[in-house]
C-alpha cells in the first residue's frame, strides 16, 4: 500500500515566477498608451455645448458647497495669490507630483512585486476610465474659469511647465473638474502601499501627499472640495471591483498548480527513514520548474493521515 504525495510549488518562488512570466513591458506600455488615448478622445470633443454645460455644472457644485458651508476655494485662492513663492510651489506640486508618484509605484511593482502588478494596473485603469467617463458625460468647469468668482489662475499666470501654463500641455481638458484625478491617483498610490504593507514612514508620506494634493487643487482654484470627494468614490469603486474578483482568481490558480502525484519516492523521507505506511502521508513542497516537479529540492514534513484522508488512498 502506497500513499499519494501532494506536491506544491514554493509560495515565494512561484509567486515571483508566476508574476514575471505573465508581465510584458511592451504590453504594459501599450495598455498605458491606450488609456492615454481614451483621455485624448474626451479632450478632442467639441467645446461648444460642453462649455455651457460645464459652466452650469460648475456653478451647481459651488452653490452646493455654499449650502453645505464648505465653499473654501475663493478665500484660499486669494490667500495663495498674495504669496508668490508658495504659489509656484503649489503649481508645480499640482502639475507633477501625482504623476511622478504614480510612475514610481508602477515601476517598483513591475520590478519587485510582479504578482501585485496586474491588480494594481487594473484598478488604476478603472479609476482613470471612470474619471474620463465623468468628464465626457458630466463636464464641470473649475472655479478659476467661472467669470463671476474672480479666481486667480496661478498655474497659467506662473507659466507652470507641465500644465496648461505652458504650450506643452495647452491642449489639456480644462472642463474636467469632477472628479479630481490628481486626488484619485494620489489616493490610489496610498491604497496600494497600504496593501503592500509598506513601512510606516512611506505610508505616512503617501497619506500626507493625498492631504497636500487636496489642499493644492482647492487653493489653486482648479477643483472644488467636492471633486476630492468624487475622487475618493471612484477609487473605492475601482479597488473594490478589482479586489472582489482577485481572491477567486487566486483560488483557481492555486488549484491548478497543486499537483497530486502517485508513486513518487521522496528522497528526503527515505534518507531520514521516515515511515510512509500505516498512519501517515508525506506532503512535499517543491519547486516546479518548466512543468517538471523537482522533488529532490523539496522540503517534506510528516503529517498525520487524519488530516489528509482523501489523499491517503491505496492504489
Amino acid at each position: 500500500m502506497r500513499d499519494q504525495v501532494v506536491v506544491e510549488a514554493s509560495p515565494a518562488v512561484s509567486r515571483d515566477r508566476r508574476g514575471r512570466g505573465r508581465l510584458s513591458l511592451r504590453r504594459e506600455i501599450g495598455l498605458g498608451l491606450l488609456l492615454f488615448a481614451c483621455y485624448g478622445l474626451a479632450t478632442a470633443l467639441p467645446l461648444g455645448g460642453r462649455r455651457a454645460a460645464a459652466r452650469h455644472h460648475g456653478r451647481a457644485l459651488y452653490h452646493l458647497e455654499g449650502a453645505l458651508h464648505i465653499a473654501v476655494e475663493r478665500p484660499l485662492n486669494r490667500w495663495l495669490a498674495g504669496h508668490p513663492v508658495l504659489a509656484v510651489i503649489a503649481d508645480y506640486e499640482y502639475a507633477s507630483v501625482y504623476v511622478i508618484s504614480t510612475l514610481v509605484l508602477f515601476c517598483w511593482l513591475f520590478l519587485r512585486r510582479p504578482d501585485r502588478f496586474p491588480a494594481a494596473r487594473s484598478s488604476f485603469a478603472l479609476i482613470t476610465l471612470l474619471g474620463v467617463a465623468c468628464f465626457t458625460v458630466w463636464p464641470a468647469m473649475p472655479p478659476r474659469l467661472l467669470p463671476h468668482l474672480n479666481f486667480v489662475d496661478t498655474v497659467r499666470s506662473g507659466h507652470t511647465w507641465g500644465s496648461w501654463g505652458s504650450p506643452l500641455v495647452d491642449h489639456a481638458d480644462q472642463l474636467a473638474a469632477m472628479p479630481s484625478l490628481h486626488v484619485a491617483w494620489a489616493l490610489w498610490v496610498a491604497v496600494e502601499l497600504g496593501r503592500l504593507s509598506a513601512g510606516r514612514i512611506l505610508r505616512g508620506v503617501s497619506v500626507a501627499h493625498v492631504v497636500v494634493t487636496v489642499l493644492v487643487i482647492v487653493v489653486t482654484g482648479n477643483h472644488y472640495l467636492l471633486d476630492a470627494a468624487g475622487a475618493c468614490l471612484i477609487v473605492w469603486i475601482s479597488v473594490s471591483l478589482v479586489e472582489r474578483r482577485r481572491p477567486f482568481r487566486l483560488f483557481l490558480r492555486h488549484r491548478t498548480r497543486s499537483v497530486t502525484v502517485s508513486q513518487i519516492h521522496c528522497p528526503v523521507h527515505e534518507s531520514h527513514g521516515v515511515a510512509r505506511e500505516g498512519g501517515s502521508v508525506s506532503t512535499c513542497h517543491s519547486v516546479v520548474k518548466g512543468g517538471v516537479t523537482d522533488v529532490g529540492s523539496s522540503c517534506c514534513r510528516h503529517e498525520p493521515a487524519s488530516r489528509h484522508r482523501r489523499d491517503a488512498r491505496p492504489l
